[in-house]
């Protein structure tokens, strides 16, 4: 334990804030990133980056059903599930070929309880 405390009587103050910080920054890179299916992204708008999701965002509140009107026509209709970007929060949109399979699924595998509690923020019972 001696040896130990040794080498860490010479670290200054300055070394360990920074050591501190960057162990705090790394954790903020990874702990804030979300984990979302690898499908694509419907985009309406033609703006770039940020613009382009505000966009899509607000377009979403005037009209919900153009919004999935083109996510019908580009990804739906061929078979294709794809994320939507919401003012709530991002949704997975499942194409109608898979609601069978969605329906027979059992409990432990896909929860209708659990997805209407994510929906509505209520705590599973």
């Amino acid at each position: 334990m001696a040896l130990l405390t040794e080498h860490f009587d010479d670290v200054s103050p300055r070394v360990t804030i920074s050591l501190a910080l960057l162990a705090l920054i790394v954790w903020g890179l990874f702990q804030g990133r979300r984990r979302y299916p690898d499908a694509p992204w419907l985009r309406v708008s033609t703006k770039p980056g940020l613009l382009g999701r505000l966009s899509d965002r607000e377009t979403y509140m005037k009209d919900q059903m153009a919004i999935l009107n083109v996510g019908w026509e580009r990804y739906s209709k061929h078979g294709l599930n794809y994320m939507l970007d919401t003012p709530e929060g991002p949704r997975y949109v499942v194409a109608q070929k898979y609601f069978e399979e969605l329906v027979r699924a059992p409990d432990t595998h896909v929860s209708a309880l659990v997805a209407s509690n994510v929906v509505s923020e209520e705590p599973v019972l």
